[in-house]
């Protein structure tokens, strides 16, 4: 599976006239409020502490693309990438999410019920990392 990272052009194989049409049909799309998927990734330079961004990507068109200050670690900035797609994908149809993130997906999918139910601890009983992005994902 292809790990993405921040897109900041299209594909090489993409030649002009084609991504002109691709970008006017996406500008459509968005307009009709028909975005189904989106692709998500964050990254830091230097984990913990370092320069964070992240980048939403519907079929290889980079929708948005952001440094975030906020974030702290890499998994941080996943999960405001993942907050983010929801956001701009709120109204418009938006199914799936996918993220080469196995912390944000499996916390967002699986963990997070223990996580409520439990205080917000893990099962070791310390507090799980990120709380205050996992909370405003899901609450």
């Amino acid at each position: 599976m292809r790990q993405w990272g921040i897109v900041s052009e299209y594909p090489p194989y993409l030649n002009i006239k084609l991504k002109r049409a691709i970008i006017m049909s996406y500008f459509e799309l968005l307009d009709k409020g028909e975005i189904r998927e989106l692709w998500v990734s964050g990254s830091i330079t230097k984990n913990p502490s370092g320069t964070a961004g992240y980048a939403i990507v519907h079929n290889y068109v980079p929708l948005k693309s952001e440094v975030c200050p906020e974030a702290t670690s890499n998994n941080a900035v996943e999960l405001v990438a993942i907050r983010e797609a929801l956001r701009f994908g709120a109204g418009r149809g938006l199914e799936t999410i996918y993220s080469s993130s196995n912390y944000a997906v499996k916390g967002l999918m699986h963990d997070i019920q223990h996580w409520s139910r439990n205080d917000w601890k893990k099962t070791d009983g310390k507090p799980i990392k990120n709380k205050e992005l996992v909370m405003r994902i899901t609450c």
